[in-house]
């Protein structure tokens, strides 16, 4: 149940918690920890936003990241400036100390959405397929965690984390009408390399909906590295929204990954 923020400090820091679950889509808490990377238990994230009890700092950086970070993109520093100064003023009011002034934090970057329309869709795949945006795995760190242990995967010693969406965070505002290309960049943390792997549309095609292939290509991954994985999608005639799930999978249909990580295109038609 959503929390009353008329109710005192602690509900009203809970429904912000609310609020931003809400923004990214409404993921369940499994799915936070699983795809999103939170290291928290599900019980003290589910507490965080039940508004009864006022969480630590670590449970509630778990929380915002796993959302805004992961699941969002948005600047790593900005979120933990903004969480930090909302977790702060919330801890005064319920203690009843004195206020913290948080650091000015900078104007937040503005997003340059990438649209390739003919031509330019072709010739992004062709860079794809060449590997050309093949990179260290040490050069960007990792935002989301991978398949957790205990879970199933095709190939033992098999994992793989998302780093980043590249363009079109969950909740992009997009055009009715247009074309565009989601990217993702993937990074390979198992031991296993990658070939002859794509990603696959989970979610079926529903008339009047984001049409895209059924498969876009991955290229060649050594362990250590990362790429970029692009999907293009026609955006339909009509206002509303569209989400689409893909998932690593072979040429045959064969998820590597079937219990967990899972991308995808969350945007608002407006």
């Amino acid at each position: 149940m959503r929390p009353d923020p008329a109710s005192g400090p602690v509900a009203e820091f809970a429904d912000e918690l609310w609020r931003l679950k809400l923004r990214a889509g409404n993921p369940s808490y499994d799915c936070m920890r699983a795809v999103y990377g939170a290291a928290a238990s599900k019980s003290s994230l589910a507490a965080a936003a039940r508004g009864q009890h006022f969480p630590s700092r670590e449970t509630t950086w778990e929380y915002v990241r796993a959302l805004a970070v992961n699941a969002l993109g948005e600047d790593v520093d900005e979120v933990r400036t903004e969480w930090c100064a909302k977790w702060e003023r919330a801890r005064a009011k319920i203690e009843g100390g004195p206020l913290v002034v948080p650091l000015q934090r900078s104007a937040p970057k503005p997003v340059k959405p990438i649209r390739l329309f003919g031509s330019g869709v072709v010739l992004l795949a062709i860079f794809l397929l060449l590997g050309l945006f093949l990179t260290s795995a040490e050069q960007v760190p990792l935002v989301a965690t991978g398949v957790p242990e205990h879970l199933h995967r095709l190939v033992p010693g098999d994992n793989v984390g998302m780093r980043r969406m590249v363009n079109y965070p969950n909740g992009a505002i997009v055009h009715p009408g247009t074309d565009i290309v989601k990217i993702w960049e993937l990074v390979n943390v198992g031991s296993a390399t990658w070939t002859d792997r794509y990603l696959v549309r989970i979610d079926p095609m529903q008339p009047g909906g984001c049409s895209s292939p059924e498969r876009v290509p991955i290229a060649m991954t050594r362990p250590g590295q990362s790429v970029l994985v692009a999907a293009p999608f026609h955006i339909p005639d009509r206002l509303g929204q569209c989400v689409v799930r893909w998932k690593m999978a072979a040429a045959d249909g064969t998820l590597f990954f079937p219990e967990s990580l899972y991308v995808q295109l969350h945007v608002i038609i407006s």
